[in-house]
């Protein structure tokens, strides 16, 4: 008998996948690279990463969390900021469904990351979770009594709030927005509107490390701004527990000062209790979220 779901976690580089047992833990984690050549590429990765963990006749559904713009209720991946620009319109649900032959469900990575964080760890006592991804650009996800709060357009899109009247351009083409000020590509245009040179995010942050530099100023800027994110999402949700996940939390340079400045920015005693926290395993809770979307959506 079919016990387990398979989790798959599909970044803008690599795949990780594992299986979800009956009391919520990942097993069998494996981490695969993901070939960005083409559409067909992708596919193929994504494939090859789930024979490798799928085990025939115990794994009842298979969970897929993904980088970009999904529709949930077809499993229809309609665009990716970190994928090859082919990669539009795919009907990933469908395409797996029936090469593996069990129930499919696909979504974004950020609402992945925010069922995972809601439903594992430290987590579970919480009847509201929010968490906030900083990577290349902002996720995020909003869990209520551990389901999905999807809204009119299913999409928590945290990241295009404005923070600012000014701001490196984002992605989306608007300046102000948190995104455009903390991120990965915010990190790398407000290095270059300092030094007007270009650098990448590593080595930016290698730079702050040392001391006082424009790249300590530079991450110095985007803690100010995580800041006034993190209290608008409190005052905005009061959310009983705030995650912060995706590969800028790492930088404590970055959410150490924006936590503790955050607090000062609430105009309630009992707002200013809200538990803050950097999710130190992410690639666990990326998987376990992708999976818990066969069951919490």
């Amino acid at each position: 008998m079919a016990r387990y779901t398979l989790g798959v976690d599909v970044g803008g580089t690599k795949i990780r996948t594992g299986l979800l047992g009956t009391r919520g833990r990942v097993f069998h984690a494996q981490k695969f690279s993901l070939n960005q050549r083409n559409k067909r590429s992708v596919l193929n990765s994504i494939i090859k990463s789930i024979k490798s963990t799928f085990i025939k006749h115990e794994v009842a559904s298979i969970g897929i969390g993904i980088t970009g713009l999904v529709d949930h209720r077809k499993g229809v991946v309609e665009a990716s900021p970190n994928l090859p620009r082919s990669w539009k319109k795919v009907p990933l649900k469908k395409i797996v469904e029936r090469l593996f032959r069990v129930p499919v469900r696909v979504d974004n990575d950020a609402h992945c990351f925010a069922l995972g964080a809601a439903h594992t760890g430290s987590g579970k006592k919480y009847p509201v979770v929010m968490a906030l991804t900083l990577g290349t650009g902002i996720g995020a996800g909003l869990v209520i009594n551990g389901r999905l709060y999807r809204g009119k357009c299913d999409v928590t899109e945290f990241g295009h709030t404005m923070v600012a009247d000014r701001s490196p351009r984002c992605s989306c083409g608007h300046v102000g927005h948190l995104e455009a000020l903390v991120s990965g590509q915010a990190m790398s245009a407000l290095y270059r509107q300092f030094t007007g040179r270009r650098l990448n995010t590593f080595a930016i942050e290698a730079l702050a490390k040392r001391g006082p530099s424009a790249a300590r100023r530079t991450i110095a800027t985007m803690s100010h701004y995580l800041a006034i994110g993190l209290a608008n999402a409190i005052h905005a949700y009061n959310p009983d527990l705030l995650v912060i996940g995706g590969g800028l939390s790492r930088i404590s340079l970055l959410t150490r000062p924006a936590i503790k400045k955050a607090r000062t920015l609430l105009v309630y005693p009992r707002l200013k209790q809200t538990k803050i926290i950097v999710v130190k395993n992410l690639a666990e809770a990326n998987v376990a979220g992708a999976a818990l979307i066969c069951s919490h959506t």
